[in-house]
């Protein structure tokens, strides 16, 4: 699970800002089509830990097991079959409150 910020190059877009971040951290290449939104969510400011709400979208992207990942930011790489294997201690403040909340409202 890979995550980062939007940039100016990313013109406003989400899955643009996915799909480079996963290239940039990662080597994988995937285009935006490959994309499955999983959750969107906007995080109050009193449970951000910022001074501004936090804005998220979550994708998954299924690749071939042969595919090569590598870890260019961080310790380590690992693959998850779903978002309840990866242990909430790996997920940052931010994302694991997103995935919660989105987990209580469904």
């Amino acid at each position: 699970m890979w995550g980062g910020k939007m940039e100016d190059r990313d013109n406003g877009s989400f899955k643009a800002a996915a799909v480079r971040e996963l290239k940039e951290e990662t080597g994988v290449e995937v285009t935006e089509d490959d994309l499955t939104l999983v959750v969107t969510y906007t995080l109050p400011v009193e449970e951000s830990n910022k001074e501004m709400p936090i804005q998220a979208e979550v994708y998954e992207v299924i690749i071939d097991e042969s595919t090569a990942v590598h870890c260019y930011e961080g310790q380590a790489v690992a693959r998850f079959k779903s978002l309840s294997d990866i242990p909430k201690e790996k997920l940052t403040y931010p994302l694991r409150r997103i995935i919660e909340r989105s987990q209580h409202e469904a």
